[in-house]
């Protein structure tokens, strides 16, 4: 019986052994597909990166075109704006003073036209006062920007229902 258990015993070691090489290689096929299927996907990522880097190289002289472009209309409204405050005789505090006179007029006007036909007979001098000012004011050439003469229509206006 020795015999026999020894020979049970070698061969169960013999199958323990070719289970044990047979997982192995199960295993080591296994982790092959892994590592190229890990191998795939870095190629991939690679591909994806590489037109990543593509677009942003486009992106970055686009956005260089873009600023140089900006850069030229800036330049242009510079030059624009100069011109217009040379042929207006000004310069911006000259415009921003001459924006707040016809704003006080028109607040004066506003007060004005609360008062009753009585007591606006009676500010008639003022009211006077106030058109000469406008007319002074209209002899300005700040009058021929677009909001000071839109501020001037409102004044006439204003000086029209009184």
């Amino acid at each position: 019986m020795k015999g026999w258990r020894k020979g049970v015993a070698a061969a169960s070691v013999a199958v323990m052994v070719l289970l044990i090489f047979g997982l192995a290689s199960s295993w080591a096929a296994e982790q092959r597909m892994i590592y190229e299927e890990y191998l795939n996907q870095l190629a991939g990522y690679k591909e994806r990166e590489a037109q990543a880097t593509t677009q942003i190289t486009n992106l970055d002289k686009q956005i260089a075109e873009l600023r140089e472009a900006i850069n030229a209309v800036e330049t242009e409204r510079t030059a624009t704006e100069a011109e217009i405050y040379r042929l207006i005789q000004s310069d911006p505090t000259g415009v921003e003073a001459f924006m707040a006179d016809l704003d006080g007029l028109i607040s004066r006007l506003r007060g004005m036209q609360r008062l009753s036909p009585d007591d606006l007979y009676k500010r008639k001098g003022e009211i006077e006062e106030i058109r000469a000012q406008l007319e002074e004011l209209k002899k300005n050439p700040i009058f021929y920007l677009p909001e000071a003469g839109d501020k001037i229509s409102a004044i006439e206006g204003m000086l029209a229902q009184l």
